[in-house]
């Protein structure tokens, strides 16, 4: 997982651990992959911020890279 959705994971759960809240983008490019919000907490993003997917499967915990490429 890339330093950046780490850090978003973590502040997702103590928003919400403290009641909820916002979880803010300013302006600029921000890789990540999945991110999962939970009750009272919301994504909000000003102009000009960029949620960019990254390229890297292993930062989507779901995905598992070695049992799809053998299956396929």
């Amino acid at each position: 997982m890339n330093i950046f959705a780490y850090v978003n994971h973590h502040t997702i759960d103590e928003l919400h651990t403290k009641g909820g809240g916002r979880l803010l983008f300013s302006a600029g490019c921000y890789p990540t992959g999945s991110l999962r919000l939970k009750s009272g907490v919301t994504l909000y993003l000003e102009r000009n911020a960029i949620l960019l997917g990254s390229t890297s499967p292993y930062d989507y915990p779901h995905f598992k890279p070695k049992e799809r490429l053998e299956s396929e």
